[in-house]
């Protein structure tokens, strides 16, 4: 059954999932504050500014108004990272009761799930009718080209993720369901950890043998980390949700992260490569909060410490493997 939904964001991933919903036959409408964009989506159907001469759904419509924007809407997707004002303004001008999907779920900065938060604040303004999380491997112009991947669908409850797998689903498009939310946050909040990674070693020239190895590592590293701060099991990094978004990560050479990697791999020089890239060091946030929190529980993780060191002690890249590969013993 056709929906009306609004999805929040404007970049490849939003542009993407639209499409995806687009082609289920949904009436889909993308908001974004930058009104070129939502004129180049409405008019010529595509998002240049981040998927290049790539078509989407000429049924895709886009506006700059937020109230209109939530109009209509049953079913709200959340494809960006949230602030205050954002939710507020959902709260505001949301006319009904709505299912509400989180397609950038992430961990607080103390590294517990930020879902339960989310769902308290719109069931306390009665706005809520459904909520899950999505995640899963998303190359933004793979997704538009109809390339096939697969995203876990979870909630709290094991029927609102069999709702909202049946609006994403598609031949192309395969949800796995589950009520495991903090593997899609653990699989969001670590991700340019594993580009940036990837973009080292092969700065570094490093071969298969040492690009798995540190692969695994990181697993090893994430996993004895999250045990800390949440009713966890192992099988929070054992599903689509998180292997295959920390795959893609790792060898994906489009991505910033990864490009910041061999950046730092070529100077020698953290600080330079930032510059020549003009990344934003916020976006690996997730280390400063990895930091912090490992020092609450006194237990120094040997490659996190590392890479901080690398990333904002300047310390040669090279370490990562002299130091991280010995203290594992590998």
């Amino acid at each position: 059954m056709s929906k009306n939904i609004t999805i929040i964001g404007s970049d490849d991933y939003t542009t993407s999932l639209a499409n995806v919903l687009a082609d289920n036959h949904h009436k889909v409408v993308i908001y974004t504050n930058d009104e070129e964009i939502a004129d180049q989506i409405n008019y010529e159907h595509k998002n240049s500014k981040f998927l290049n001469a790539l078509k989407i759904n000429q049924n895709i419509k886009a506006t700059d108004c937020i109230v209109a924007s939530l109009e209509n809407c049953e079913v709200l997707v959340l494809a960006s990272k949230k602030d205050q004002n954002l939710i507020q303004d959902i709260i505001n001008y949301s006319k009904r009761k709505m299912i509400i999907v989180d397609a950038y779920p992430y961990l607080k900065d103390d590294l517990t799930s930020s879902s339960k938060d989310i769902i308290d604040i719109f069931n306390a303004n009665d706005i809520l009718k459904d909520y899950a999380v999505i995640w899963g491997s998303n190359i933004s112009s793979e997704l538009v080209k109809k390339h096939p991947t697969s995203f876990m669908v979870c909630s709290n409850e094991i029927r609102s993720a069999e709702v909202v797998a049946n609006i994403f689903e598609n031949e192309y498009f395969n949800c796995s369901i589950s009520q495991n939310i903090l593997s899609c946050e653990v699989a969001n909040s670590f991700s340019k950890v594993f580009s940036l990674c990837g973009g080292i070693l092969t700065g570094l020239e490093c071969g298969k043998n040492t690009l798995s190895s540190l692969f695994t590592i990181i697993i090893q590293s994430i996993d004895e980390l999250m045990k800390n701060f949440n009713i966890y099991s192992s099988d929070s990094l054992l599903n689509f949700a998180t292997l295959s978004s920390f795959l893609k990560s790792y060898y994906d050479n489009e991505s910033l992260e990864f490009k910041l990697g061999l950046m730092i791999t070529k100077h020698n020089d953290t600080q330079k490569a930032i510059e020549e890239l003009n990344y934003n060091i916020q976006d690996l946030n997730i280390l400063i909060n990895v930091e912090k929190m490992c020092k609450t529980i006194k237990k120094p993780l040997t490659f996190f410490i590392l890479l901080n060191k690398i990333l904002y002690n300047n310390n040669r890249p090279i370490s990562l493997l002299n130091k991280v590969f010995t203290a594992f013993k590998l």
